[in-house]
């Protein structure tokens, strides 16, 4: 009986171990596997109706960058998708400045990443000189993640890639000219900024250097 004890203690250790090395992984690599998973849901919508448009960066319009993790076009709005990667327990609601994840006992504070998304929409409604309400902003946790608070949010806060295509697919108001469209997706292409390494390094120093003077 004994043996058998320690049998199943070391291999709870040994799962233990596991999974924060599997959480140790950096914030890059972790929210790029999620980007992906979006982005491949996103593929499957009908490309002749919604053109998506995945990592973008733009300017800010204060000297800085803002990084967009999915833009879909569609005459129905223009979605704006904030993709986080996370496993665990998540807290947080619409109106919290930072939400929260735990796991392993490890806890994990982070921006609200609807209030990320206002920013985004904001600098994409000014580049595109369109009202905000035409903007639609939705949240995506593809991750392994049990959302605590899930009762406090939104339709738009989305855990798999079927409950986000399902949420845009729910909107079928008309509320932009298919010409109209072009043109706006042609505009983003164009104010894009190249993603690559030094861009990269330079919106991390910036986001560094506002959060230290926030």
């Amino acid at each position: 009986m004994e043996a058998l004890f320690f049998i199943i203690a070391f291999f709870a250790v040994i799962a233990v171990a596991i999974g924060r090395l599997v959480f140790a992984r950096s914030p890059e690599e972790i929210g790029k596997c999620g980007e992906d998973a979006v982005s491949s849901a996103l593929s499957r919508l009908d490309a002749d109706v919604y053109h998506v448009m995945n990592d973008i960066m733009i300017p800010d319009g204060n000297g800085g960058t803002t990084q967009i993790d999915h833009v879909v076009f569609s005459p129905y709005g223009i979605f704006v998708i904030e993709t986080k990667n996370y496993s665990g327990w998540i807290f947080g609601d619409v109106k919290s400045a930072r939400w929260c994840s735990t796991h392993y006992g490890d806890r994990h504070y982070f921006q609200n990443p609807y209030r990320q998304n206002y920013k985004h929409i904001c600098c994409l409604s000014s580049l595109m000189r369109l009202p905000r309400s035409l903007f639609i902003s939705a949240v995506a946790f593809p991750g392994d993640c049990t959302v605590k608070t899930r009762d406090k949010l939104p339709p738009s806060f989305t855990t798999s890639g079927g409950e986000l295509r399902d949420f845009i697919l729910s909107h079928t108001t008309v509320q932009l000219e298919k010409t109209s469209l072009a043109s706006f997706e042609t505009m983003l292409r164009q104010a894009a900024i190249a993603n690559d390494e030094k861009s990269v390094a330079l919106h991390v120093s910036y986001l560094r250097q506002r959060n230290r003077g926030s």
